[in-house]
């Protein structure tokens, strides 16, 4: 969706062009008090004082398509109750509107070469930053990866995805986003969820209150 009259990138809004320096972290307090969610408090790990409370990790896995059945708000409320929003590059990760200040978006980046890892920092690591967000990034390990399985380790889109990626959309969209899925390895996504954790013990230092 765009809204008003000019477009100024994919999930983003250039403050120097939009009325009254309108940025990304504004829009995301203005979606919170849309949704009717507290302007903005610290992320729920740091509002218990019990030090044992263990982060909330919230976890994008399933594919919909909106209904207009589907209650936004009740969903609004969810994620707000969460300290981390973690799932693999895709439009799900744009629930993170509905996070608190210092909250962590884990986003796990698939096979696709340079042209993925661009469009993983362009459309969702940057503006969740702007958003005043801590970001992480995963990027898979051949192992992680279906398409291994699929097609071996010879085939170009296992061998050279920048190659493939050269080709055109058409191939992009088909190995890289449409047939590829992804087996994550724990063991190896640990010092990911380790970090996720440190940032959250020492968001309270630079949480802004508003």
């Amino acid at each position: 969706m765009m809204v008003g009259f000019l477009n100024h990138r994919d999930f983003g809004i250039d403050p120097d062009r939009a009325f009254d320096r309108f940025d990304m972290f504004k829009f995301r307090l203005y979606v919170r008090n849309v949704y009717s969610l507290l302007r903005d408090v610290k992320v729920p790990y740091r509002m218990d004082p019990h030090l044992d409370k263990k982060p909330r990790l919230m976890l994008i896995v399933v594919q919909v398509e909106p209904k207009k059945s589907d209650k936004l708000t009740e969903l609004s409320k969810l994620v707000d109750s969460y300290d981390v929003l973690m799932g693999i590059h895709g439009a799900g990760l744009t629930n993170m509107v509905f996070l608190r200040t210092n909250a962590v978006m884990i986003q796990v980046i698939p096979l696709g070469g340079s042209h993925m890892n661009n469009a993983a920092h362009g459309y969702y690591d940057r503006p969740a930053q702007e958003m005043q967000l801590r970001t992480l990034d995963y990027t898979i390990s051949t192992e992680e990866r279906s398409l291994l399985d699929k097609y071996g380790w010879d085939h170009p889109a296992i061998k050279d995805p920048e190659a493939v990626a050269e080709t055109g959309w058409q191939d992009r969209q088909r190995y890289y986003w449409l047939e590829q899925d992804v087996r994550l390895n724990v063991t190896r996504f640990e010092p990911v969820l380790i970090k996720a954790l440190k940032l959250l013990r020492n968001s309270t230092r630079n949480f802004l209150l508003l």
